[in-house]
């Protein structure tokens, strides 16, 4: 009779622990409007297709059912793989790539719960001064962004662009988008992303 009065109130006593922990670890969260997870959108504008999605490839008829699936599988891995390198550098970080429905286009995006650091070009070269055909990376801005310009010079002072890195961090968070895209069209989406995650 005693040991089932002690075994029972400890049951009782442990289910009770064990129920709490359960509703912190499930309403505390949502109470404070975070859920600790990093999240970027399956579509952004201008018609862009997280490359994680079958979606993305329904336009490629030259690819197979089986070649369409491993291409999101490959995403899906890399997504994982980014996920797991951040947490190795010891911050939380999500990474997802996309695609235009034609494949012509392409944004790769980072989203970090960490303070962003300056960015700075490999190599600094004065269009103005490069020769015709020189590949070169400078500074422009995109709305609230910093980016990295890296084109070909045209001999004339002007760059022929080729791929834009931009970096916008504020309040902890930072968000990286890498695209072929014009630098107006590039600070749209980092406004468009940014009002969605931040």
């Amino acid at each position: 009779m005693n040991k089932h009065r002690v075994v029972l109130p400890g049951l009782i006593v442990g289910a009770l622990l064990l129920a709490l922990v359960a509703v912190f670890a499930i309403f505390l969260p949502k109470v404070e409007g975070k859920t600790g997870d990093l999240t970027l959108p399956a579509t952004l504008p201008g018609g862009y297709v997280a490359a994680d999605r079958r979606e993305a490839y329904e336009s490629l008829t030259s690819a197979t059912d089986a070649d369409k699936a491993n291409y999101v599988t490959s995403q899906v891995n890399a997504g994982k793989f980014a996920a797991k390198s951040y947490k190795a550098m010891g911050v939380e970080g999500v990474s997802r790539n996309y695609l235009t429905k034609d494949g012509q286009q392409f944004v790769a995006v980072q989203l970090i719960r960490a303070q962003g650091g300056a960015i700075s070009p490999f190599l600094f070269t004065d269009p103005k001064t490069a020769e015709q055909g020189t590949q070169l990376d400078h500074y422009v801005k995109a709305g609230d962004a910093t980016c990295i310009e890296t084109g070909t010079s045209d001999g004339a002072g002007k760059v022929q662009q080729s791929v834009i890195e931009c970096q916008k961090s504020e309040d902890g968070l930072t968000l990286q988008v890498t695209t072929q895209n014009s630098i107006s069209a590039v600070g749209k989406l980092i406004d468009a992303i940014w009002d969605d995650v931040a």
